[in-house]
């Protein structure tokens, strides 16, 4: 009996100790651990960005953070230091039948949340709230900076991947880009708010690459309210709208170029060839409209006409959600 109690201390012992791999693998340079570390952690380099491709999150295997506190520690810092998130933004717009106006849109899906704004105006512009067309009484819209707490490891982040892809088969109206980055700076505000804390002490960096599904090849490409068949006639709608589109997309994204962070614009090559000046030509209108109108905070505008719908919590496949990098960290602290 004595000679199995200790059989059985011994292997209790025994189960209490680190597996002797890890004490072989903390024999190793912290150069070569950080290397192993971003080998287990990486992904596979990006798509192109397509705006007619249905979006899907890169998936990463987040299991080595559960090891233990040393290699939580270690593992997680090259994670937020190494890794590229992505963000998917999305423009679209809608034209009603009956009266002619238009819905316009702007989605936001990032690794923890997606956010979408919705609002109804007419040739570029937002109705006044003293009109009839706002989509009906709204006591309560407040901002989501108000409703959910900030993600703890926000400013853990480094850098972003952020695709904006324009999803119109044609604009219905000139002068949308100015509906849709209205939108967006609500979006960038969000952002802001989750990203650059007073915490943060490494640098933010966004790159934005945007797209746009009318200067995709699309078998199905629809102009109005019908369909395009013809190959030439699809051609020279493209080029009819070609310009112009380019000139949106860089209105849409110019919000993303005012927050705290560093950013790069990238467009079509062949945009960037038979228009070098648009993109600079574009942001120095913005930048100059916008030392005209600016207020204290975009969210000054009448809340009542947002329309806005917030999922919280989604549990994305890339980072596993808002839960489960929290607990994450929650595990070893």
């Amino acid at each position: 009996m004595a000679q199995r109690m200790a059989s059985n201390a011994d292997l209790q012992q025994h189960q209490r100790r680190p597996a002797a791999s890890f004490h072989h693998f903390f024999r190793l340079p912290r150069e070569l651990r950080d290397e192993i570390y971003k080998c287990i952690l990486s992904t596979p380099a990006p798509e192109p960005l397509c705006a007619i491709m249905p979006y899907i999150f890169p998936t990463i295997n987040l299991a080595i953070l559960r090891v233990n506190k040393q290699i939580h520690e270690e593992a997680s810092e090259i994670f937020y230091r190494t890794a590229v998130f992505p963000i998917r933004i999305s423009r679209n717009d809608c034209r009603s039948i009956s009266n002619g106006d238009t819905i316009y849109y702007i989605s936001q899906v990032t690794p923890w949340e997606e956010i979408c704004y919705r609002y109804k105006g007419k040739n570029g512009n937002f109705h006044s709230p003293n009109m009839e067309y706002h989509l009906g009484p709204r006591e309560d819209c407040p901002h989501p900076n108000e409703l959910f707490p900030p993600i703890s490891y926000g400013s853990r982040f480094r850098k972003f991947r952020i695709e904006v892809a324009d999803q119109r088969k044609l604009p219905d109206t000139p002068g949308t880009g100015l509906a849709s980055m209205r939108l967006l700076s609500l979006a960038t505000d969000r952002l802001s708010h989750l990203l650059t804390s007073e915490t943060r002490q490494d640098k933010l960096t966004l790159e934005i690459h945007v797209a746009a599904r009318i200067f995709e090849v699309d078998p199905n490409f629809e102009g109005g309210y019908g369909t395009v068949h013809d190959p030439r006639m699809r051609e020279i709608l493209v080029e009819l709208y070609r310009e112009r589109v380019y000139e949106e997309m860089i209105e849409t994204v110019w919000p993303l170029t005012r927050g705290p962070w560093e950013w790069s614009i990238h467009v079509p090559e062949v945009l960037e060839k038979q228009y070098p000046h648009i993109q600079n030509m574009v942001l120095s209108r913005c930048e100059n409209a916008e030392k005209g109108t600016k207020e204290e905070g975009v969210w000054k505008e009448p809340t009542e006409l947002w329309d806005l719908w917030l999922g919280w919590g989604k549990n994305y496949r890339y980072v596993g959600g808002r839960d489960e990098l929290d607990s994450l960290d929650e595990d070893f602290s």
